[in-house]
């Protein structure tokens, strides 16, 4: 592996293509639009956790 490394090119004459930085755009916000809509989809379900785990909470300080 080490071999190919020196067999390899030093320099690499390589740009990026117009398109490139919106389609790294598109999947950026892609991606936090999907986790904003996984977030209101089990919205209910996550707080109906974190009250379950603050009741258990204050019961046992109670005790």
């Amino acid at each position: 592996m080490f071999s190919l490394f020196l067999l390899s090119a030093n320099t690499a004459n390589a740009y990026l293509d117009a398109g490139t930085g919106s389609y790294v755009l598109q999947l950026v916000l892609g991606g936090i639009l999907g986790g904003l809509f996984i977030l209101k989809s089990y919205f209910r379900k996550i707080i109906f956790l974190f009250r379950k785990i603050i009741t258990k909470k204050e019961k046992k300080s109670n005790e």
